[in-house]
């Protein structure tokens, strides 16, 4: 029974075997191109009398369930990984770390020349000094047109009290020369008093005259004022755009200088430089400065076939071991699984979370997972001791009218003190569990249950 590529984890099912695994771990080997049984049997004593039959402990094969594990080649690298590279273009200036420093979140990495920068954002400072300046005249012009308009519109409106003024003038004048008209038909008044009258009149509507041009020409004035008005409004927001347009120079030239500092983004380790002082960098150029990864927290990927993906859950627990280490197992938990198999190798991404106190493992290590898979039932072993290995062949002995035959046996997974039967026994079956190598084709023998030894 095979499934992948599967690592059997010990088992504490002695008890419910019943087979004894405190039988003998050790099943000596036949040497090569001497079968199995053909030893001579042991020579009588000097005294004549024939040895009594090996004693041997048996048992019989039983059926168990087994938790299966899955054993998958696996890829290290950090849940965090910052390649950082050069915002800003100019020559490298320094480059404060190596590969293997430890870094805390802002500490400076690397500084690019920035002197021109410099000289650039003290330009757009003043340029955008200027702006404001020009903004604030804009204002003060608008403030001075606004108060012309304030005066042009109350001279228009002592223009119109004129000429109400003169218009009762001339009324009056008008009401007078007619009764002196009157009087003068009746003989009563002297031409000269009607002479007179009249020029009053004339007088009156020359002054309503000059009245009505006091008004149009101060209307003509509040027209202007606030043409004028407009025009300084107008030149505020011109001011504003520029003051604001300076601005956003001046935050981008600032912007830039900040750039030319490269610091830390988190806690982490410098993985690799890639540049040294001296260096061009700009943006978008394909080498970076530095590669820093936080090594506090480890992700493990393995790839899953589609068939064993059913049996791992998210949360699940699991074991890395790596090559550095062969002694150390690293334990974490099943943290992703991706939604789809990937459409060429048909397998599915499933991601491990590993706590990384002592940042032993670093991105890249060569890696082994160990994912449990659920567990499968009814399978028949019987102990490590019963199996005897000849070459490619494997077989036990089966114990039958106390006499021993070599039954060969397929077998399949391996896991602590016992050994998987696929083909070639049954429950019923006795078997050697331990003495296996002290007898030989049909020997007889004298059985004992294993653990009554």
């Amino acid at each position: 029974m095979t499934r992948g590529s599967w690592i059997w984890i010990p088992l504490v099912v002695a008890a419910a075997l019943g087979l004894g695994l405190a039988v003998g771990r050790g099943t000596a080997p036949v040497p090569a191109g001497k079968p199995a049984g053909a030893d001579p049997p042991p020579a009588a004593s000097s005294k004549g009398r024939t040895p009594p039959p090996p004693l041997v402990g048996v048992a019989h094969p039983k059926r168990v369930t087994i938790p299966v594990t899955l054993s998958l080649t696996a890829n290290i690298s950090s849940l965090r990984t910052a390649v950082l590279y050069s915002k800003t273009a100019g020559y490298l200036e320094t480059v404060t770390v190596r590969p293997g420093d430890p870094v805390r979140t802002g500490q400076l990495l690397a500084v690019v020349d920035h002197a021109q920068l410099d000289a650039q954002a003290a330009q757009a400072d003043a340029t955008a000094l200027a702006a404001q300046s020009g903004v604030q005249t804009a204002v003060v012009a608008v403030a001075a047109a606004h108060a012309q308009l304030v005066n042009a519109e109350a001279q228009v409106q002592n223009a119109k009290a004129g000429v109400v003024k003169a218009r009762a003038q001339l009324q009056n004048a008008q009401a007078t020369q007619a009764r002196i008209a009157d009087l003068v038909r009746q003989g009563a008044a002297a031409q000269q008093t009607l002479d007179d009258a009249v020029a009053q009149v004339q007088a009156d509507k020359a002054g309503l005259d000059a009245a009505q041009a006091q008004v149009a020409q101060a209307d003509a004035q509040v027209a202007a004022a606030r043409q004028q008005e407009a025009s300084a409004a107008m030149q505020v927001q011109t001011q504003q755009a520029q003051a604001a347009s300076q601005a956003a120079a001046l935050h981008n030239a600032r912007l830039a200088v900040a750039n030319a500092t490269i610091t830390a983004p988190f806690d982490g380790i410098v993985v690799s430089r890639s540049l040294d002082p001296g260096a061009y960098v700009a943006p978008g150029t394909s080498t970076p400065i530095l590669t820093i990864a936080d090594l506090d927290q480890i992700n493990v990927t393995v790839n899953v076939t589609e068939v064993q993906i059913a049996a791992i859950q998210r949360g699940a627990p699991a074991q890395v071991t790596v090559d550095a280490y062969p002694d150390r197992t690293f334990r974490g938990t099943v943290s992703r699984i991706a939604g789809g198999a990937d459409p060429i190798t048909r397998t599915v991404q499933v991601e491990i979370d590993i706590a990384n106190p002592g940042h032993l493992l670093r991105p890249g290590m060569y890696a082994t997972a160990q994912l449990s898979a659920g567990a499968d039932k009814d399978v028949l072993v019987v102990p490590l001791g019963a199996l005897v290995t000849v070459g490619d062949q494997h077989f036990v002995w089966v114990v039958k009218d106390s006499a021993v035959t070599q039954q060969p046996v397929t077998v399949g997974r391996a896991t602590g003190e016992v050994v998987e039967v696929t083909a070639g026994l049954s429950e019923g079956d006795q078997i050697v569990a331990r003495g296996a190598d002290l007898v030989r084709e049909g020997q007889r023998v004298r059985a004992v249950p294993v653990g009554g030894l």
